[in-house]
């Protein structure tokens, strides 16, 4: 959670803000590093299955707005409030 607050931008009033250049509404591919991390070394360990072929990663299409929600709802520090300004 700590990290996520690097993207936002804390305002006098105590809550932080995240903004971007798309409205907080628009549905984005979200995909967690780790997880593409796992996918990156199973392929390389396992090259010769997956040589010349072709391999889909699917993720979940979520809002930033939507985003911030589900982690204000998942924050332990209640005193921390998110949201979103275009």
């Amino acid at each position: 959670m700590r990290d996520m607050l690097t993207l936002c931008l804390q305002h006098t009033d105590g809550t932080y803000v995240r903004s971007f250049v798309l409205p907080g509404e628009t549905p984005l591919p979200n995909a967690a590093i780790s997880d593409t991390g796992k996918l990156v070394k199973y392929l390389t360990e396992h090259g010769d299955e997956y040589h010349k072929r072709t391999v889909a990663f699917n993720s979940q299409s979520i809002s930033e707005s939507a985003k911030l929600e589900v982690l204000q709802k998942g924050m332990r520090e209640t005193s921390l409030k998110l949201r979103w300004a275009p």
